[in-house]
């Protein structure tokens, strides 16, 4: 992930990552939250672009929708193109470390939008509380890779791109030293959980958060 990559992942995390708190306390929080990580050796982040062209209409048409990141763009002799996120993942070598340094370097700004969001309503305590401490109910004996975000457009859901993203991250925390993965999802979200089960991920246990469920799954590298 680039900078310029930046508003577009904000966007998708907002809008396909359901019930998350980093979306409510502002896109600023969360420009500054994926600005931090982008130079961080603890973690990674993985974009699918598409090529769009501009034909001067009001939503950008796909005119290449299997274009990775980093792969050579095809414009056309008459009309101009640029890529769009379409698709994002992230990934750390441990997620306690990932947001304790997030928030040490974007203290002020947390504390800010975390007192603005509570004063909407005080009973939101808890839901900071069980975000701040969720890497010890996610917490694994000798595990501490872990998946954290992927959100894909709607419109380009069913096209294999979950799968190269997260074979994508799988590949990483290899090459990092680790031996085995970790991952939540609801267990309402039944696509998340086919498409972990499918690439080969475990239920290791299931976990209260948030009022609701989540499966917690293990992968061996």
């Amino acid at each position: 992930m680039k900078e310029k990559d930046i508003p577009f992942v904000v966007e998708l995390h907002s809008g396909y990552i359901p019930g998350a708190l980093f979306p409510k306390l502002g896109n600023k929080f969360m420009h500054a939250l994926y600005h931090t990580m982008i130079d961080m050796d603890c973690a990674v982040n993985y974009v699918w672009e598409i090529e769009v062209e501009d034909c001067r209409r009001d939503v950008p048409v796909p005119i290449n929708e299997g274009r990775k990141s980093g792969a050579p763009k095809h414009r056309g002799e008459d009309k101009e193109s640029e890529a769009r996120t379409v698709a994002f993942i992230t990934a750390t070598t441990d997620s306690s470390v990932l947001f304790r340094q997030v928030l040490i370097k974007n203290f002020p700004l947390f504390v800010w939008r975390t007192f603005l969001y509570l004063m909407g309503n005080p009973l939101r305590i808890r839901e900071v509380w069980e975000t701040v401490t969720y890497s010890k109910l996610a917490k694994v004996p000798d595990v501490t890779a872990e998946l954290l975000f992927i959100a894909i457009d709607k419109n380009f859901r069913k096209k294999s791109i979950s799968d190269d993203l997260v074979n994508k991250c799988l590949q990483w925390a290899k090459e990092k030293g680790h031996n085995k993965i970790k991952v939540t999802t609801y267990t309402t979200n039944h696509g998340a959980n086919t498409l972990l089960e499918r690439l080969g991920f475990k239920c290791a246990r299931k976990e209260p958060f948030r009022d609701k469920e989540i499966n917690l799954y293990v992968h061996n590298l």
